[in-house]
């Protein structure tokens, strides 16, 4: 029975994540789930030179003007206007040693629909997409969303403690273990979704 009671007691540690008992103390995980809100979604885009000349069969190559032209008009023909790409500035040696070698611009758009289409463009192989991602607006439920990861810490404490045969008690302290970033360098749907991680040490009585 007694190996019983300890192979079980290993389990609830392994699936609570994280389970510390001190004398009169038990300090476990909590977690909260939330969506954050989308300011807006960006690509970047670099038009190229050297790699259309390698590839074109046209003989003068295509200038770097001649190009951006082409490239604003396949993206006419595909339903976006040149209003909404804006121009790039890159410090790095293409555009201070070769301005005439690459193009920089930014595409944006607050349209989840609008910017998955825009990826899902068949392009041509001069047309590079040197990032995509998705920017945040500022978390404003922090409390809500701490609130309830606390809750779910001291479910978690409670079961410990229920197998330990004691009680939870006050709330000792907390650790705030979650890190934002206002943007993602890739995206996917899922990224929408964040987890809110805290440790919070109780008293057992």
């Amino acid at each position: 029975m007694k190996n019983f009671v300890l192979t079980f007691i290993m389990i609830l540690l392994s699936s609570l994540s994280i389970a510390q008992t001190q004398q009169g103390t038990v300090e476990v995980y909590g977690t909260a789930h939330y969506e954050r809100k989308v300011e807006c979604y960006q690509v970047e885009i670099e038009i190229i030179r050297s790699v259309a000349e390698y590839n074109s069969h046209e003989s003068p190559p295509l200038s770097m003007d001649q190009l951006e032209v082409r490239f604003f008009k396949n993206m006419k023909e595909a339903g976006f206007g040149q209003n909404e790409f804006e121009p790039a500035r890159k410090n790095d040696y293409y555009t201070m040693e070769n301005p005439d070698e690459r193009r920089f611009y930014t595409f944006e758009t607050t349209s989840e629909e609008r910017f998955i289409e825009f990826i899902k463009l068949k392009k041509a192989d001069w047309i590079y997409y040197s990032n995509k991602k998705v920017t945040y607006k500022p978390f404003t439920e922090k409390e809500k969303i701490i609130t309830e990861a606390i809750e779910d810490a001291r479910k978690n404490a409670t079961v410990l403690a229920k197998v330990m045969g004691t009680k939870t008690g006050r709330i000792l302290s907390i650790s705030d273990f979650h890190y934002e970033t206002d943007s993602l360098p890739s995206f996917s749907l899922e990224d929408h979704l964040e987890t809110y991680r805290i440790a919070v040490k109780f008293a057992v009585e």
